[in-house]
């Protein structure tokens, strides 16, 4: 997934820097970014830190997600729906549903904390 992700956002990222700069070592330069680092994240190779990210989508004068689309996509769409959905169960005030509402949070939390531990048993088992 990691991968996937690191090829979207290299994928993205050169098609903007196209539509802006003839080359990737005058937009490295115009962003303050080494060109070597640069041509990494272009190709997918690495991922920029956060500050970098910011560089990056400030010189490229565009936003987080137009950097990772489609990867986000389906991702914030499910987001979306479930901030409308709690938002109509919080209109109306009920206590029981503010208990569904208690478990699905913990039941999100529990997911993303499996999903945190298979990570690092792959990544554990990869290094062997």
């Amino acid at each position: 997934m990691e991968e996937d992700l690191k090829k979207i956002f290299g994928d993205n990222l050169r098609s903007k820097r196209r539509e802006k700069y003839k080359n990737a070592g005058h937009f490295a330069k115009a962003s303050g970014i080494g060109r070597s680092a640069y041509y990494n994240y272009e190709t997918g190779k690495a991922f920029p830190d956060l500050t970098t990210l910011k560089k990056i989508s400030e010189t490229l004068d565009c936003s987080f997600d137009e950097l990772f689309k489609p990867f986000l996509r389906e991702e914030k769409q499910i987001f979306v729906n479930l901030l409308s959905d709690l938002k109509k169960i919080k209109a109306s005030k009920n206590p029981d549903h503010w208990h569904v509402v208690n478990v699905i949070i913990q039941m999100a939390i529990q997911i993303m904390e499996d999903e945190k531990r298979e990570k690092i048993s792959i990544s554990s088992q990869s290094t062997k």
